[in-house]
């Protein structure tokens, strides 16, 4: 039976593997290259199949490895042994990678235009530096006028002109950093959802990745107790998978009100933690099969609503970014550009007689 079991945790392992290669979305943990994912997954499999006893089971080993297996792929591989489905479970880890991977497009095209823009105005600073900006000094010189002393238009030619040393290598550093990083990161196996929580720029993007969560692990435990497993167990078992990086920490307080029989009512901070419909299907549900029922429709609503949120952002975030970087850069551009032309022109009207 065990070994059976092992043999069944190295086709997986496979499978996995084969879908690293491939370029499938993943979010298991590893933070590893692609080149190592095979060595990591075998490295695994030969921690497992140690703890695994005569009668023992990948299940208990796999509980009990909380140094040598992610946490992510214990707990989704878990999940997969007690729902009889571990096809499912990766293929809802796959689903949840590929929704991050949507917003990174996300965030990606909506800078596209801002960036491009930005990057107009560059090149426009650097000719204005050196053609507009001498030329203008030149001028206000033959005329008397002083840097310090002249006109704003005068006092911003010269500042673009003298500091170009300083400001003109920014952008291509940074633009080699920004393409090192992505060269770098893309030879990784698996890219952690956590990472995307990082740009808060993105205006309900942490929403739509909780939306997401909270499907999954909806479905999850309708699976779980669909097989029989108990309210608190099936929670443990899909929050440790679904609950994101702080979940199985953060929602261990609502598995621990289960144990003891409490209701939301009894502990409404904790319950809090949970959104609304979900917390009614877990607590407040006919017993199965009528709480499975509305588990299954509480993911559904919440992968809908994640759906309908990409959308959103993916219509909203381009014109948001595009009207607030585009705009901030072709205002400055027209302030060094126009702004001592303007004014060169009227301090010439000033001069001249009658």
């Amino acid at each position: 039976m065990a070994l059976a079991r092992l043999d069944d945790l190295a086709a997986w392992n496979d499978q996995l593997d084969a879908l690293v290669q491939a370029g499938v979305p993943i979010d298991m943990g590893f933070r590893v290259r692609k080149d190592e994912i095979k060595e990591t997954l075998r490295r695994i499999q030969d921690v497992v199949a140690r703890r695994v006893g005569q009668d023992g089971s990948i299940d208990d080993a796999l509980a009990s490895e909380h140094d040598e297996v992610p946490s992510v792929y214990r707990s989704i591989m878990r999940l997969g042994l007690r729902s009889g489905d571990v096809a499912a479970a990766v293929a809802a880890d796959s689903r949840m990678a590929a929704s991050v991977e949507r917003m990174r497009g996300v965030s990606r095209s909506s800078l596209l235009y801002p960036m491009i823009v930005c990057g107009l105005v560059y090149f426009g600073l650097i000719g204005m530096s050196f053609v507009l900006a001498p030329v203008v000094e030149s001028i206000y010189g033959d005329l008397g006028t002083d840097v310090e002393t002249g006109p704003l238009g005068l006092r911003i030619a010269h500042s673009v002109r003298a500091t170009r040393p300083y400001w003109a290598p920014v952008p291509p550093l940074l633009f080699v950093i920004w393409a090192g990083s992505r060269l770098r990161r893309a030879r990784y196996a698996d890219r952690p959802s956590a990472d995307f929580e990082g740009t808060p720029w993105i205006p309900g993007r942490s929403r739509t990745i909780a939306l997401e969560r909270w499907a999954n692990l909806a479905e999850a435990m309708a699976a779980l107790l669909e097989r029989g497993d108990s309210l608190e167990e099936s929670f443990r078992l899909a929050s440790g998978a679904w609950g994101g990086a702080s979940g199985p920490a953060d929602l261990q307080a609502i598995a621990d009100t289960m144990r003891h029989g409490a209701m939301p009512d009894d502990a409404p901070a904790v319950a809090n933690r949970l959104p609304p419909f979900l917390s009614w299907a877990i607590w407040h549900a006919e017993p199965t099969p009528g709480r499975i029922g509305a588990l299954r429709m509480a993911s559904e609503i919440y992968a809908i609503a994640a759906r309908r949120n990409t959308e959103r952002l993916r219509t909203a975030a381009p014109m948001i970014a595009c009207a607030v970087v585009g705009g901030a850069a072709t205002g400055l551009y027209a302030l060094a550009i126009f702004l001592p032309v303007a004014e060169l022109i009227k301090h010439l009207a000033s001069t001249m007689p009658g």
